[in-house]
């Protein structure tokens, strides 16, 4: 199940990293920039990760 939860998050991050370059991704929580509802906090999650 979490497999599948995180295999459609990354599905989404493929559509958001053409907005946003991963070192944005990095600066998404000081910067704040690129953020859509949800996604945001999926991008930050995903961000620490990477």
């Amino acid at each position: 199940m979490s497999r599948l939860c995180k295999l459609r998050k990354l599905r989404r991050l493929r559509k958001v990293s053409r907005l946003c370059s991963l070192s944005q991704l990095r600066r998404l929580k000081k910067t704040k920039q690129c953020q859509q509802s949800d996604l945001h906090t999926e991008l930050t999650f995903y961000g620490e990760s990477l």
